[in-house]
């Protein structure tokens, strides 16, 4: 049972949260597909979805630090066209607000993320 625990915590570390990796890693950890783009997005903002597509897939310590702020700061740096198109995709509960703000956005996926992660993995 020992070896079984320390078997389920290690790939838990190292596979799905990718704590102990190198920052390259082969093989995404949550498989995205995302619907075909709108033609209303620019080149950058399907850069964006690309980008984001890549770090969500990611095994969280690759992607963003420990630190929220941090992984804010990073994801603020994606256009608000290519956030909002991604959190539809994969189903964002967002606040109910009149106007959604890029933080808005920001805050909601990172919350998805945390609760794919916590609960599915």
């Amino acid at each position: 049972m020992h070896n079984l625990f320390l078997g389920l915590i290690k790939e838990h570390f190292m596979g799905i949260l990718g704590i102990g990796l190198p920052t390259y890693h082969e093989r995404p950890v949550i498989s995205l597909t995302f619907g075909v783009p709108p033609e209303t997005l620019s080149n950058s903002d399907k850069k964006g979805v690309n980008k984001l597509k890549t770090w969500l897939e990611a095994p969280a310590a690759t992607t963003f630090s420990s630190d929220r702020v941090t992984a804010i700061k990073k994801l603020k740096r994606i256009n608000l066209p290519a956030l909002r198109f991604v959190c539809s995709e994969v189903n964002c509960s967002l606040p109910a607000k009149p106007r959604l703000t890029k933080a808005d956005y920001v805050e909601c996926l990172l919350d998805w993320v945390s609760y794919l992660w916590l609960n599915n993995m």
